[in-house]
């Protein structure tokens, strides 16, 4: 038996080493690409793909057409052969890892070192190397991901990755991400080991059986202000629930929208809900560590939007928030977030949330500089709710249905029964200004975490 010094982490051998390997470091964003037939390159969920050209070394012509590509679940991929390289487009969204297959030369699952941005260009280099040489490798993950990996003192990017220039002996392997303990270990290798290490960090704000709440007394329960919302003070972080007036409204691809409408967002159709609050701004960083004890963001700030939050991470704060203030807050349902969105009962119709104007509302591709920014910078929509479009993606309570709306309920509608998806609305920094109207629908897995990915609140 290898010799393996280990304490909260696990080595696995693994069964075989392929002979592809992405090049270190070659994967980049190439500033200025833009997939030049946009409406040809979507994928049949009709969102977006992005191109990544794949040049190779050592792989001869017949052997590179022999290459095959295969995403994660629900990333969609096309081959498109080029003199001395590979082009694919994937499904930029859902896409975190690609597998690189070749009857002959064995898989290499490649994971993304970063989300891939609607009908961008990126570049990488896939090499052949000789799997007979005595080098081994090492698979290095982390809960959370994207923790930076030092190997004796080098630094291997971050968590997911897999280094393949070890020598046999002893190392030292160290992981570190801001908010987390960091984790350094021993451990020894011999010729030719294929391993596998995974680490579960601790976040620094953890003090042992769970976060510690200090108790209701620190909890103001909600004032009505002038206007009928209803503020609320939570350990010393106040927020404002904008009260909604019920009633009828037509969602989907209105006339607004125009040819930037797509298929999920048809038909427009009568929807009537009943009243309900919902959150002034998105749930902001102070709040959320408040609740939770610690900060996931990636764009600190306190009064920036919480990031990097999936929609279960949401409910565990939902739950927590709700036993501190005996209340029941909630995420929106798409129905509930998309009435606010357009400014319930004082909607002017606008394109996108408070205004045709995408600069006066929205935090988006054009302006935002690549990263979030402090909440109510921008101005408000017709209900006083701001960053409804753009700023961070907003989780929703519901499963996501391409088809949902041919049938879906027209009074309170919760959404499909299941699924596999949960719907996210609003847009982000990080993208362009179309994805910032009042009707589009984005989906993603209730498990995935990205740094434009927040949320804000419902209360009935």
């Amino acid at each position: 038996m290898k010799k393996i010094l280990l304490a909260l982490f696990i080595f696995i051998s693994l069964n075989a080493f392929s002979q592809l390997q992405v090049k270190e470091g070659s994967f980049k964003y190439v500033p200025g690409g833009v997939i030049d037939n946009k409406l040809e390159y979507t994928d049949g969920n009709d969102l977006p793909m992005a191109l990544i050209k794949i040049s190779t070394e050592n792989i001869p012509e017949q052997e590179r057409m022999r290459l095959v590509f295969v995403g994660n679940r629900a990333t969609q991929i096309i081959k498109k052969p080029k003199t001395g390289s590979m082009w694919i487009y994937i499904s930029a969204e859902p896409a975190t890892f690609i597998d690189i297959r070749h009857p002959d030369y064995g898989t290499c699952k490649y994971y993304l070192p970063e989300e891939l941005c609607d009908y961008c260009v990126y570049e990488m280099v896939l090499q052949y190397v000789n799997n007979n040489s005595s080098n081994t490798y090492i698979s290095v993950d982390s809960e959370p991901s994207g923790a930076d990996i030092y190997i004796d003192g080098k630094h291997y990017e971050k968590t997911p990755n897999i280094i393949t220039d070890l020598p046999m002996g002893k190392h030292e392997i160290k992981l570190e991400k801001q908010e987390y303990n960091p984790v350094t270990k021993i451990f020894i290798i011999e010729d030719g080991e294929k391993l596998k290490f995974n680490e579960t960090l601790v976040s620094v704000y953890y003090k042992g059986g769970g976060v510690e709440e200090e108790g209701k007394e620190i909890v103001n329960n909600s004032e009505t202000d002038s206007n009928d919302n209803e503020v609320f003070n939570v350990k010393g972080v106040p927020f404002k629930m904008i009260k909604v007036e019920g009633g009828t409204f037509q969602m989907g691809a209105t006339s607004e929208q125009g040819k930037d409408a797509l298929k999920d967002e048809n038909p427009a159709h009568s929807v009537t809900l009943s009243d309900y609050y919902i959150g002034e701004t998105e749930v902001t960083q102070e709040l959320w560590e408040a609740i939770m004890g610690n900060n996931p963001s990636c764009y600190k700030g306190s009064k920036k939007p919480v990031e990097c939050v999936s929609w279960n991470d949401c409910q565990e704060f939902i739950t927590k928030l709700n036993n501190l203030t005996g209340k029941n807050f909630r995420l929106p349902t798409e129905a509930e977030w998309e009435y606010a969105a357009r400014g319930g009962n004082k909607s002017k119709g606008y394109k996108y949330s408070g205004s045709n104007t995408i600069d006066d509302v929205a935090w988006y591709k054009d302006n935002s500089g690549n990263g979030t920014h402090n909440v109510k910078t921008k101005l408000a929509n017709e209900l006083g709710i701001y960053d409804m479009s753009g700023n961070v993606w907003e989780w929703c309570q519901d499963w996501y249905g391409r088809k949902y709306y041919q049938n879906s309920s027209q009074t309170n509608p919760a959404g499909p029964t299941s699924g596999s998806r949960r719907v996210l609305r609003g847009d982000s920094w990080r993208y362009a200004s179309r994805y910032c109207r009042v009707s589009y629908r984005y989906n993603s897995g209730s498990g995935h975490r990205y740094n434009d990915y927040g949320f804000r609140l419902i209360l009935q």
